[in-house]
């Protein structure tokens, strides 16, 4: 886990979480995050929320103006409900995020903010899964039967972007339909012949 990834989330609206859990042994396993997700802290100490700022390198004359606060990850970490995500390999940009769309095999589609990805980006193995955790929906990333961390769905306040994407997948579909040369999808190219001297 990258705690500097995480850092820079937190730091971007000077907002932090810090959610407890007991784990099988008793002891205390931490998910920090910024309000729209949190990570499992492994490797680290149990933090307070003045250390967690130390470990950001906030400045103290800083720290004042930064709401730090504990929850209860309890809820978001029951399992017996997930349900497994497929990446699609066309991400959106949409009101200045770049949102990753996931699907399940029922056709249900969700979307999560792509930047909350970064942290993970060191777990290889890792895996998305839908989860409804205490009636909220939530994205878990897993890697077996570990959470790594537990992402927000992001949620359209209207429906411009369903009405866009409807336009977008009506005109790729036409396009595709009328397109008949047999290439390959992907990045066009122009090749112009250079005119010769006679």
């Amino acid at each position: 886990m990258k705690i500097k990834s995480i850092a820079a989330l937190c730091k971007k609206v000077r907002h932090a979480v810090i959610m407890d859990s007991a784990s099988a042994d008793g002891s205390i396993v931490q998910f920090i995050g910024d309000g729209n997700a949190a990570y499992i802290c492994d490797g680290l100490p149990t933090v307070e929320e003045e250390s967690l700022l130390a470990i950001f390198d906030v400045p103290q004359e800083q720290r004042n103006t930064w709401h730090v606060k504990r929850s209860n990850v309890y809820d978001m970490l029951l399992t017996s409900n997930d349900m497994p995500l497929y990446e699609s390999r066309v991400h959106i940009t949409y009101g200045g995020k770049e949102l990753i769309p996931l699907y399940t095999h029922m056709r249900r589609i969700v979307f999560i903010d792509a930047k909350y990805l970064a942290p993970l980006a060191d777990n290889p193995t890792m895996e998305l899964y839908l989860r409804n955790a205490n009636s909220t929906p939530v994205v878990a990333a897993k890697t077996g039967f570990i959470d790594l961390a537990i992402i927000s769905i992001y949620k359209a306040k209207d429906k411009a972007m369903a009405e866009e994407l409807k336009r977008i997948a009506a005109y790729v579909q036409y396009t595709v339909s009328i397109a008949d040369d047999g290439s390959e999808s992907g990045q066009c190219s122009i090749e112009l012949e250079q005119e010769t001297e006679d």
